[in-house]
C-alpha cells in the first residue's frame, strides 16, 4: 500500500504520495556521558513545493483485506498536513493518540517542504536508558568454546517510541545502525551491533 500525503484546503482533500520516518541518534563518550536525539524525516515525492503550518503524522500496523492471497499486515506511515502561508510559530511534536496498534502525532510550526526533497525535523522528546554489554554464545554439542563477543545494547524508553532507525556513535565514530520496531513505554529492546573482533573468548 502506498504511503499517502494529504493536502487539505477548505473542504478539498487531494492525496499525494509521501512518507515519514523517525530517526534516533545515540551519542556515547568514554566518560559514560551520552545524549539521545529523536528526529522525523518527511519526504515529498512530488515536484510541487508546499508551505506547511500544521502536520499530522499517522502510523502503525494496518491489516488490509485482499482478493489475492496471502493477506499481509502492512506498516503504513501516513501524513496529513493543513496547507496555508508559512508561520513562525513553533511547538513540540506531541503524541495525540496511541491505541490498538495505531498512533498519531501533530506539530504546528511552519516549514517549507520543497519538491522532491526530504526535510529532517526534531521529533518527540524521549528519554531512554541504555545498557551496553558483550554477549557470547556457544554450543556444548558442537564443542565450540572460542569465538568473538557480540556488542549488545538494551534500550528502555520512558515513553512510546515509534519504529525507526537507530544510529549509535561513540566519540564521533559510527558504531552501527539498527531498525527498531515500535517500543512500548518502559519496555527493554535488545539491539545487536555485530561482533567486536578485538574481544575474544
Amino acid at each position: 500500500m502506498d504511503n499517502k500525503y494529504k493536502k487539505q484546503t477548505d473542504d478539498i482533500i487531494s492525496e499525494k504520495t509521501s512518507t515519514w520516518a523517525p530517526n534516533y541518534d545515540l551519542f556515547l563518550t568514554d566518560d559514560d556521558k551520552w545524549t539521545f536525539d529523536a528526529y522525523v524525516n518527511i519526504k515529498n515525492a512530488q515536484q510541487r513545493q508546499y508551505n506547511v503550518n500544521n502536520t499530522y503524522l499517522i502510523g502503525g500496523n494496518v491489516q488490509l483485506a485482499s482478493s489475492i492471497p496471502p493477506v499481509s499486515t502492512l506498516t503504513a506511515p501516513l501524513m496529513k498536513t493543513v496547507m496555508a502561508s508559512s508561520s513562525q510559530s513553533s511547538s513540540n511534536v506531541q503524541l495525540d493518540t496511541e491505541q490498538q496498534g495505531l498512533y498519531s502525532y501533530s506539530f504546528h510550526n511552519g516549514y517549507t517542504l520543497r519538491g522532491l526533497s526530504t526535510i529532517r525535523m526534531p521529533f518527540v522528546n524521549i528519554h531512554p536508558t541504555y545498557k551496553f554489554y558483550y554477549e557470547a554464545s556457544s554450543s556444548i554439542e558442537t564443542g565450540q568454546y572460542q569465538g568473538v563477543f557480540m556488542r549488545m545494547y538494551d534500550l528502555t524508553p520512558d515513553s512510546f517510541m515509534p519504529a525507526g532507525v537507530l544510529t549509535i556513535r561513540q566519540n564521533g565514530t559510527l558504531l552501527g545502525q539498527a531498525n527498531l520496531p515500535d517500543i512500548p513505554s518502559n519496555y527493554t529492546q535488545t539491539i545487536s551491533l555485530g561482533q567486536d573482533n578485538n574481544i575474544r573468548y
